[in-house]
């Protein structure tokens, strides 16, 4: 990383910042969220069903959702939210909640924000002759073509299995095949 002591050169470089932001969100719609224990917890509730209805993220028009979490807020777009959530539909993160538990959402752990580098492949289903599993070939085509997922000198590639805590309501997985988690150490 360059390192320059100039004020007139840092003032530069945050209003180019400012400017980035700025057009980032002209003209778009930011749905605003607050947790008052989301930064104990480390989990945010996102909503997608309320008393049997769409709700909530499945029926939004915002293009951004700003989550507060403490005094740190956090700018997500609305379709990078939704692809992380669909990820634990019927996991152990998927809860009712909200008032008298008439609602269902993903309970989400914060960091899953962060983790840019998560990807889907498919799905398994246990039964009692073992681990039957559907993988997206082409989904892992184009990740090793991106480098978002590499394959060593043997052609194998690491993939993690999930377990689900209660089958997925419409393919009925049991668990899901992702990429590795990246380590715990973010920095």
């Amino acid at each position: 990383m360059y390192f320059n002591s100039d004020f007139a050169y840092d003032l530069e470089f945050g209003n180019e910042g400012e400017s980035q932001f700025a057009d980032l969100v002209a003209n778009k719609k930011v749905e605003v969220k607050r947790d008052r224990i989301a930064h104990q917890t480390g989990n945010i509730f996102i909503e997608y069903e309320s008393r049997n209805k769409p709700s909530g993220i499945a029926t939004t028009q915002a293009d951004f959702y700003a989550y507060w979490i403490g005094e740190v807020c956090v700018l997500i777009s609305t379709d990078k939210l939704k692809n992380i959530c669909r990820q634990f539909l019927g996991s152990e993160f998927d809860r009712v909640g909200g008032d008298n538990n008439t609602s269902k959402g993903i309970l989400l752990p914060i960091i899953e924000l962060f983790m840019t580098d998560k990807l889907y492949f498919g799905n398994g289903w246990e039964d009692q002759y073992g681990m039957n599993i559907s993988i997206n070939i082409k989904a892992i085509q184009e990740a090793l073509e991106s480098g978002k997922l590499e394959m060593n000198s043997y052609g194998d590639i690491k993939l993690r299995v999930g377990k689900r805590q209660a089958p997925h309501e419409k393919s009925k997985a049991t668990h899901f095949i992702s990429n590795q988690k990246p380590k715990d150490n973010l920095f």
